[in-house]
């Protein structure tokens, strides 16, 4: 499926004791979720926040993840890699 297409996607959280759980689906065209593209798995309480997109909940094939650069700082910059790892991106919070 290519991503490029879309221009609107629906993401829904799974709240949860340990992780924060989301789904990223298409938009069916008709203001509601269509295919599922991106699985993902917060853990709650690190030191330095790290998320990886997966195509579904078997984590199987990661399609892109991201990582603070710094340690608990709430103004950090996060890079952007692809599923093999290669940096494809920056981008950073802005608090204040």
């Amino acid at each position: 499926m290519n991503l490029q297409q879309h221009d609107q996607f629906h993401v829904h959280q799974r709240v949860t004791m340990m992780v924060n759980r989301y789904e990223v689906f298409t938009d069916d065209g008709n203001g509601r979720p269509g295919a599922l593209v991106a699985f993902v798995e917060q853990k709650r309480m690190t030191f330095r926040e790290q998320v990886t997109l997966y195509a579904d909940e078997s984590k199987q094939h990661v399609l892109a993840a991201f990582r603070a650069r710094k340690v608990i700082d709430l103004a950090s910059a996060y890079d952007v890699t692809t599923g093999e790892g290669q940096p494809i991106g920056v981008f950073g919070k802005q608090f204040g």
